[in-house]
């Protein structure tokens, strides 16, 4: 793979300071016997305290950012990827995953469509299912295929003697877009009676580029600006709002499009759920589109649901709390992956009487953990102190590793390969 020198610098002082990172953390370790989210023990603040609680992120952020340093060097430097494995071990891994859930109907079912007075908890029990997981993961995983022609062989393909669908067989590919480095795509399907749009993570140098550019800037005023009053508005006290501009430059070059083709979509199909998805840099996206569309489309196009599968943060935790809060009353749902160091890369919960620094994921989104990469079993958590999830794992055990697998579902470009058993 072809690297920029500008990307050769930063990956060289990215390595050099992983060479670093795992000496000094071990040493903060030590000293502090860091853990990511300790349980605080009731008793007054003091000066100490505050010592403890600064070395514990400092040492949090070193580790994330030395791990994404080695992934960096491993993945652009020396282009080592996963091995995709034939097309054979991708079926028998999809087949057997398929049917330790509730089997190819599941997959395939329609969309839950929800009562307008359905409860939050309610909205995200019923939509956050583990056959659900894997559907919106493998649309996910779609976006990474070489083009379009691609995708749609997909939308043909059924596998063994008994016909076990994708969650894409019989969809229609309405909307393809590769352009200015970023990805997505529409589908209509009409077994589960669905419209949904799907954007591409990282796949190449400039998106990565963008997702590692974590300059704070103002919302772009033309996107996410609605007209003064509304209910929608960024309101005076969240005027600190900031977007990473990574991301928000990457929304810009497709949201529009992206918004417009799903609405066009959803007009020729009044009566199907609407949803928006995407897998790490896409999951970025798809909640800023998600953003766009309630702004400027409101009722004229419904969201169902909104699915991201180890979504980075995309600013500070004031702007993440203002957008999730605006999707709503859109279910949100995260998903992250046991420990998948993605979505803590730019944490920093720390209360210093400026609320405005703080860099969390969004409170209002559902977390659904999934805490064997490997194994069919997910929590939908109760919020981010919830001890079984994410948030309180050990920072120091964060990696790259397990970035892309969900609950024994790999979203990768693998599915790509499953086009050999298109069907005419």
């Amino acid at each position: 793979m072809a690297i920029s020198r500008q990307l050769a610098v930063a990956l060289w002082f990215l390595v050099a300071t992983a060479v670093v990172a795992p000496a000094l953390l071990a040493s903060l370790a030590t000293a502090a016997n860091v853990s990511t989210k300790v349980s605080l023990v009731a008793r007054q603040p003091s000066f100490l305290d505050s010592v403890w609680k600064h070395m514990q992120s400092a040492a949090c952020r070193l580790h994330r950012f030395g791990s994404t340093a080695g992934y960096a060097y491993n993945r652009l430097w020396k282009s080592r990827t996963h091995s995709s494995g034939t097309p054979d071990d991708v079926a028998s891994a999809y087949i057997g995953l398929i049917a330790r859930t509730n089997g190819s109907e599941g997959i395939m079912a329609e969309q839950p469509r929800l009562a307008a007075d359905a409860s939050l908890d309610s909205r995200v029990s019923t939509l956050a299912t583990l056959p659900l997981l894997y559907r919106y993961a493998f649309y996910s995983a779609a976006t990474y295929c070489d083009d379009g022609a691609t995708v749609e062989k997909l939308t043909q393909v059924k596998l063994q003697e008994g016909g076990t669908p994708l969650p894409l067989t019989g969809a229609q590919i309405v909307h393809w877009y590769d352009e200015d480095s970023m990805g997505h795509y529409v589908a209509v399907n009409p077994a589960q009676r669905a419209v949904v749009l799907t954007f591409r993570g990282s796949n190449n140098n400039r998106n990565f580029m963008d997702a590692a550019d974590v300059y704070e800037i103002k919302p772009n005023a033309t996107l996410y600006d609605a007209p003064p009053g509304s209910s929608l508005a960024l309101p005076p006290r969240d005027a600190k709002a900031r977007v990473f501009r990574g991301f928000s430059r990457s929304a810009e070059r497709q949201i529009e499009t992206a918004i417009r083709q799903l609405h066009d979509a959803h007009e020729k199909h009044g009566n199907y759920s609407v949803v928006i998805a995407g897998h790490s840099l896409g999951g970025a996206v798809a909640q800023l589109a998600a953003l766009y569309a309630r702004i400027h489309y409101r009722d004229r196009l419904p969201l169902d649901a909104v699915y991201t599968y180890g979504k980075p943060i995309v600013g500070n935790a004031l702007f993440e709390d203002w957008s999730v809060n605006v999707i709503g009353p859109t279910p949100f749902l995260r998903f992250v992956s046991s420990n998948d160091v993605v979505p803590h890369l730019w944490y920093d919960n720390n209360a210093r009487n400026n609320p405005e620094s703080r860099i969390r994921q969004a409170e209002g989104a559902t977390e659904i953990y999934c805490p064997d990469y490997d194994a069919p079993n997910m929590i939908v958590c109760n919020g981010e102190t919830d001890p079984r999830c994410s948030e309180m794992q050990d920072c120091t055990k964060l990696t790259w590793e397990h970035h892309s697998e969900y609950a024994g579902f790999r979203a990768t470009k693998s599915v790509c390969l499953l086009t050999a058993f298109q069907q005419s």
